[in-house]
């Protein structure tokens, strides 16, 4: 490999930038396996995941109020009392007490808008 050569500074940043973007909007990792299931507390955690990652990418603050408002309220992402049981189950190992979090705030935050 006698053409090899690192990357620049300036390529550096640019990847660095990249990865900056990527993250802020990255989808949870869920693929709705179920194996988190059933939740101590009745919340459907693969249906939230699958609400929260349609508006992370789409952006659609109606349509994410809509389909959030569907579920019955015992079982939305505010119920979560932080146990984690659900995490010693998940194959991707995604922290879902933090996740449901996120809804949580989320929902507030485009309601209060």
């Amino acid at each position: 490999m006698t053409d090899f050569s690192p990357i620049s500074d300036q390529e550096q940043k640019i990847i660095d930038q990249a990865l900056k973007i990527f993250l802020e909007n990255s989808t949870v990792p869920c693929t709705s396996c179920q194996y988190c299931l059933p939740c101590t507390v009745g919340i459907d955690i693969p249906a939230l995941f699958k609400i929260y990652n349609h508006y992370l990418i789409t952006k659609h603050k109606s349509e994410f109020i809509r389909e959030y408002e569907k579920i019955v309220l015992d079982k939305r992402a505010d119920q979560c009392i932080s146990c984690g049981e659900c995490m010693t189950h998940c194959p991707q190992k995604i922290n879902i007490p933090v996740r449901m979090q996120e809804i949580v705030e989320l929902y507030e935050n485009i309601k209060s808008t």
